[in-house]
């Protein structure tokens, strides 16, 4: 039963983290939010699948099982309360030539079939986060602000690149690490080609 009820506790952060997303759709892509929307499908099934587990044990006492059912109950009205509001979330997210943009119907696959359509250009978007990587700024001094900066730059740009549906792999990595070798300073690659050398 702890099992289950850490399940459950899972099922209900990730609500919870759900929800604060698409409350602040506005700071958000509209690709981040409809990622984090898809969910609200999957966390649909996961209830179902836990709710059967529950009813499964069988030295669960009728109290027990009702506070489970209240509990399960909240976190499917709160998943409902999405399902319904997705549309809008989506709306708000949205910017620029976008936010002009009319979908066959008025629903959330229908608006998002339609930004597919519409501005998904996979090798232009490719090479927008390639280049983004390239032109990382080259840090002339030793600093861990720059250093966390171009870090973050990096990491947005390859998890932007996974979604595109490029893997990392060790060429990619290889190449990644000699583009950033150049771009850090002297001091940082001392640092680091000594760190190599003392793990190997």
């Amino acid at each position: 039963m702890d099992k289950l009820n850490n399940s459950k506790r899972a099922i209900k952060g990730t609500i919870t983290k759900i929800e604060t997303l698409v409350e602040e759709s506005g700071t958000h892509t509209p690709t981040k939010l409809y990622i984090k929307l898809k969910r609200v499908q999957e966390m649909n099934r996961k209830i179902d699948e836990l709710k059967d587990q529950y009813y499964d044990i069988k030295d669960i006492s009728e109290s027990e099982l009702q506070v489970i059912e209240a509990d399960i109950q909240s976190m499917e009205d709160r998943l409902e309360e999405l399902e319904s509001q997705k549309l809008y979330y989506l709306k708000a997210s949205l910017q620029g030539d976008a936010k002009l943009l009319e979908a066959v119907d008025d629903s959330f696959e229908s608006l998002i079939t339609a930004l597919k359509i519409r501005f998904e250009n996979k090798r232009l978007l490719t090479e927008t986060h390639i280049n983004a990587i390239l032109e990382i700024e080259k840090l002339t001094s030793e600093s861990a602000r720059n250093i966390r900066t171009m870090t973050d730059i990096l990491s947005k740009n390859i998890r932007a690149l996974k979604l595109l549906g490029f893997e990392r792999n060790n060429l990619s990595d290889l190449i990644l690490l000699n583009i950033i070798l150049k771009k850090i300073d002297r001091e940082t690659r001392k640092q680091f080609e000594q760190s190599i050398d003392s793990n190997s």
